[in-house]
């Protein structure tokens, strides 16, 4: 089984590679070998774009597989940790989508995993961020379609990376233990995609009591589905850089989220620390859950990102006082009103900061710096 797996994630291999300058491979899974072998055949420039994440996610994936022999799981664990070193050390670029977290898997997969600190600090060197960018015309705030009650929408694949589970836990936290009765979660996402994991899903919010105040929605499109929340909510345990918190904010919404991958760099302005929303660590049920809460009820700070004059108001106050004191300041329409303007700030920062044609400009002159890097080492050889 071992060898026929092998085999098959080896046959890219027996491409026939052309004499390029530049080759651009995503990822550092076995695929990006064809980049190695160019670089060492033809000379060419290799440039790796990367997210950081995909070792941990294969050994993620291997881990909870039980239909893969122990000695199966092994064995792809070692080629991949091979060819993952391999990559990073040849690599004569590597662009991570965030420049935060998954810049130090990268350094670490590539020689801190190793206690190597030469060639860590050598991979750090050729380590260039090119931040994600999206299609910020595509969402637009629609007010009008806000739901009447407090409402936390998740966009996302019900997965276990995805940790939809923490989510319920949080969810179980509001409703059950702190009694805000006025909350609801809709999660959309395919529940055909890991239907052993939906179901799961489905189970923990019939047995949290949970029926009718979390609902597993299915597909969804973003641009109809976002609008409707009161604040977007991620709580994955691993990501790149997420875009579903940039769309949120595109469509006015703000955002609570575990401190994953980039999502600090989308939802905060890493510059001044302000986020526009809440974070929370992740696997980390009831500070997801306190998280929402203070987005929800514009507390602990967030109400003065609006109107820098208002009285601080803490969460913990509110919690102290019960839970009607809670959901009377969630409904308030002032309340209301600016949470709407705290997720137009994220609007305005995901504009100005992740737009698709930033991210194209800065992924083509790096292309053409990795050309220029080929010329010159090797003048000769594509004139």
């Amino acid at each position: 089984m071992l060898f026929s797996l092998l085999t098959r994630l080896l046959l890219p291999l027996s491409a026939t590679l052309p004499k390029i300058p530049v080759v651009h491979v995503s990822h550092h899974g076995i695929q990006a070998i064809l980049g190695i072998i160019s670089k060492a055949i033809h000379k060419s420039t290799l440039i790796v774009w990367d997210h950081g994440i995909l070792w941990r996610e294969r050994l993620f994936g291997l881990c909870s597989s039980e239909a893969m022999p122990r000695f199966v799981q092994m064995g792809l664990v070692g080629i991949t940790r091979l060819v993952c070193r391999l990559v990073f050390v040849k690599a004569d670029y590597v662009n991570p989508c965030t420049s935060i977290q998954n810049v130090d898997w990268e350094k670490w997969l590539g020689g801190g995993k190793y206690n190597d600190d030469k060639q860590k600090i050598d991979i750090s060197r050729r380590i260039y961020p090119v931040v994600n960018g999206m299609n910020v015309a595509r969402f637009k705030p629609k007010p009008e379609l806000e739901n009447s009650t407090p409402l936390a929408v998740m966009l996302s694949h019900v997965s276990p990376v995805k940790d939809i589970h923490n989510a319920i836990y949080a969810a179980n936290v509001i409703v059950n233990q702190l009694h805000i009765s006025n909350y609801q979660l809709y999660i959309y996402g395919s529940k055909e995609k890991d239907a052993a994991y939906a179901a799961e899903s489905e189970n923990l919010i019939s047995s949290l009591n949970l029926q009718g105040k979390v609902i597993l929605k299915g597909l969804g499109s973003p641009s109809d589905v976002l609008p409707a929340g009161w604040m977007f909510v991620n709580s994955s345990i691993t990501e790149g850089l997420p875009l579903a918190l940039g769309e949120a904010g595109l469509c006015g919404l703000p955002v609570v989220c575990t401190d994953v991958g980039g999502s600090r760099e989308v939802i905060s302005d890493l510059s001044t620390g302000v986020v526009y929303g809440a974070i929370a660590p992740p696997a980390k049920a009831r500070q997801l859950a306190l998280g929402e809460l203070r987005v929800l009820t514009m507390s602990d700070g967030l109400e003065q990102l609006i109107d820098p004059s208002a009285p601080v108001v803490r969460l913990d106050d509110l919690l102290s006082q019960g839970p009607q004191a809670v959901e009377k300041r969630m409904c308030q329409e002032d309340i209301r009103e600016k949470r709407r303007k705290l997720g137009l700030q994220l609007r305005e920062r995901t504009i100005q900061t992740f737009s698709i044609a930033k991210y194209w400009r800065q992924h083509e002159q790096v292309l053409w710096l990795g050309w220029l890097y080929s010329h010159r080492r090797n003048r000769s050889s594509f004139e």
